[in-house]
């Protein structure tokens, strides 16, 4: 996933327009773009931590995160555990 991917470019490839269609997009899904966006990342995120010996920071680069501190802010925030306490639960099972 590309950091840089948003809403922008995907109304880009499909000229429209952003408000139709953060409307539509509200409407269809019942949640933001920017949310689902979110989601779609951390899932992927959990996923590479549960499945790979992947570090911290390549997985946070590989879902789409610059920042790998910021990642594991959003990680906490979205999972209410870190990526390394969500790691050795793995590795205890």
């Amino acid at each position: 996933m590309d950091a840089e991917f948003g809403i922008e470019q995907v109304c880009s490839m499909m000229n429209l327009s952003e408000s139709y269609l953060r409307s539509v997009f509200r409407k269809e899904t019942d949640t933001s773009f920017g949310n689902y966006l979110k989601n779609v990342r951390m899932r992927k995120a959990k996923d590479l931590l549960l499945h790979t010996d992947m570090l911290n920071y390549e997985i946070a680069e590989k879902v789409g995160y610059n920042d790998s501190g910021y990642f594991g802010y959003c990680f906490k925030k979205y999972y209410q555990m870190s990526a390394n306490d969500m790691r050795r639960k793995r590795e205890e099972a």
